[in-house]
């Protein structure tokens, strides 16, 4: 069973950096110290967020919330090039 690789731990470093919430450079940490190509990099971190189920969670938690602050600025972004536009327009016929 621990002859497998994805049952080793993984860097302390990815660790950190997961539960942060950065799964991105938690791949790119276990990319480095283990000289894996992404991949298997990738499949090293899954299969430790496998065996810690309150992480994943967490992880996934961090994400969507994120993935709702993406969401916002964008929409902010385009509510703002709206009223832009609509402003132009209403100068455009008075001028």
């Amino acid at each position: 069973m621990y002859a497998d690789p994805k049952f080793h731990p993984i860097p302390l470093e990815a660790v950190t950096l997961l539960n942060e919430g950065q799964m991105v450079q938690a791949i790119k940490v276990v990319r480095q110290a283990e000289g894996l190509g992404l991949k298997a990099a990738k499949d090293r971190v899954d299969a430790y967020l496998s065996r810690e189920p309150l992480l994943r969670a967490q992880l996934e938690m961090q994400m969507r919330a994120a993935g709702r602050r993406v969401f916002f600025w964008v929409l902010l972004f385009l509510a703002v090039i709206v009223a832009g536009v609509v402003w132009w327009m209403n100068n455009q016929g008075s001028g």
